[in-house]
């Protein structure tokens, strides 16, 4: 009987014999598992950073966005009519739109803290903020409960009853134009919080907020942000100016209402928050101006919205809404407070529900991708399980006179199949290690390669600060699988040279030497 450590070191032996032979199997096989974990380590990155991109960056955890426009009854009608099939069973409630009655019946729920209608003002810019490339164009009215999660208590307090409290947008603050380079640079998180407590101007009716002070312009195969000159920018606001000519006066339409307000907190959004019920004051405003400002002979074609559809009356009162806000308390189951209003018929959204359909809009690219690699993989596994049955075969057939000797000095045929089963399994072993470990270098490196290239040519400022550190994934778990089926296949390879080694009649192979 051949013992284990000795077993181990006559394999090793036999395995610096057939160097070469070795050496191409244990790349071949480390190949095949680089592409792999690269893959695996990569994918699922892209995914989240791609989602990311383009989910709603202002969602807290803890919020729910109710709305009516695409409720439970009418995806039920629509399902119905594309599928011809039967109705599924309706909702609890049906109805179109939401009311304060149904806020206050909301409120009750021990999980919610509070609920209140969205609002959110257009034609709004903050003078401080018009030199920065984060371009704000309005600002969102929240539940003042939602407003003191962001905001900081000191701030919130300073503010007191003469400022409007402001919650900005963390790029607001993060991001600064360099002008001699020509690219977005951030601040640290310490120059950003300077921003804290201080006053600035909150412009309503700015009919010209939509006019940002930079513009991307394609130069030399990408993308560059370029600031606009006073000239461009005065010309840009003269022909916004004539487009309003024949519908509003000018004197009037071009007055705006300067309010005090302080920055009490940011988040990570592209808005300012403001108290909801600010808002509606704010929008009153700016209606009642634009009112007063509109000309008898005005050419604009009013466009009406139907009262009535499929889903029954859509235009909303004055005390009807077809957003709102539901805000759970911390620590809240919040996707079972969503399944209850779903239940009731509105669309309930969550941040995860938002990030989850994000995903799934990339999922088939992404499946095309991965099975793309597993096939790829798949094909060098083959080849090196082929010329690992080679390799072990040649070492079988070059060591016929030591299996007769290991034969006739006592070891079983059993101990003889585990001899070649180990040099089998030492390459499957060495060809795993290395590629996991091949492929977690070659995954970093295009990991940062990736983000440093995405820093140096993004110049959107919408976009900037939603890139991630890192692509890369760690799944230890798939390293350990990885592991155990290297180790499977590399026995299976040399399974049949083993079984013939261990078939071997010790009599012929020392009579043949």
């Amino acid at each position: 009987m051949i013992r284990r450590r000795d077993q181990l070191r006559i394999s090793l032996q036999k395995l610096r014999l057939r160097k070469k032979r070795s050496v191409f199997s244990v790349i071949t096989i480390a190949l095949g598992m680089v592409v792999l974990v690269t893959a695996d380590s990569l994918i699922e990155g892209v995914g989240n950073a791609a989602a990311t991109s383009s989910i709603e960056k202002g969602m807290h955890p803890d919020e729910i966005a109710v709305s009516t426009f695409d409720n439970a009854v009418i995806a039920q009608l629509e399902a119905v009519h594309e599928a011809g099939m039967a109705r599924k069973k309706p909702p609890a409630k049906r109805f179109q739109l939401l009311t304060r009655a149904m806020f206050a019946e909301w409120r009750l729920w021990p999980e919610v803290e509070a609920v209140d209608q969205v609002k959110t003002v257009y034609s709004v810019s903050i003078d401080e903020l018009v030199q920065t490339p984060e371009h704000l164009r309005a600002v969102r009215g929240v539940p003042d409960a939602l407003l003191r999660r962001h905001a900081n208590p000191a701030a919130l307090a300073a503010a007191g009853s003469n400022a409007v409290p402001v919650v900005l947008g963390i790029g607001f603050a993060r991001m600064v134009y360099n002008q001699d380079t020509g690219k977005v640079e951030l601040r640290t998180p310490d120059a950003a919080r300077e921003w804290i407590g201080r006053p600035i101007t909150l412009r309503l009716g700015d009919n010209y907020a939509s006019l940002s002070r930079f513009a991307t312009e394609y130069m030399d195969d990408h993308f560059e942000l370029r600031y606009v000159s006073d000239a461009d920018h005065e010309k840009n606001r003269e022909e916004l100016r004539e487009r309003f000519a024949d519908i509003y006066d000018p004197a009037l339409h071009d007055m705006t209402l300067p309010l005090t307000a302080r920055v009490v907190g940011f988040y990570e959004g592209d808005e300012a928050l403001v108290p909801v019920s600010l808002a509606r004051q704010f929008d009153a405003w700016r209606a009642a101006r634009d009112e007063i400002a509109a000309l008898p002979s005005m050419t604009r074609d009013d466009v009406e919205m139907p009262v009535y559809s499929i889903r029954g009356r859509q235009v909303a009162r004055d005390d009807e809404f077809t957003e709102a806000m539901v805000l759970v308390k911390p620590g809240v189951d919040i996707e079972e407070v969503a399944r209850r209003l779903d239940d009731l018929g509105v669309t309930a959204v969550t941040r995860d529900r938002l990030f989850r359909a994000q995903i799934k809009m990339f999922e088939s690219g992404l499946r095309v991708a991965r099975r793309v690699a597993y096939a790829l993989a798949g094909a060098m596994m083959l080849l090196a399980m082929g010329l690992l049955w080679n390799t072990i075969s040649r070492i079988v057939s070059d060591s016929r006179v030591d299996i007769g000797l290991f034969r006739a000095l006592g070891a079983t045929k059993r101990d003889v199949r585990r001899l070649f089963l180990t040099e089998a399994s030492l390459l499957g072993l060495m060809g795993t290690s290395l590629g996991i470990l091949a492929g977690w270098g070659l995954a970093l490196f295009t990991s940062r390669l990736v983000i440093k290239y995405a820093r140096v040519s993004i110049t959107s400022p919408d976009e900037i600060l939603v890139i991630p550190d890192t692509i890369f994934t760690f799944h230890p778990g798939f390293a350990a699988w990885l592991l155990v089926a290297g180790l499977f296949l590399s026995m299976l390879a040399g399974l049949r040279p083993a079984n013939r080694a261990a078939n071997t009649d010790p009599v012929k192979a020392l009579k043949r030497e």
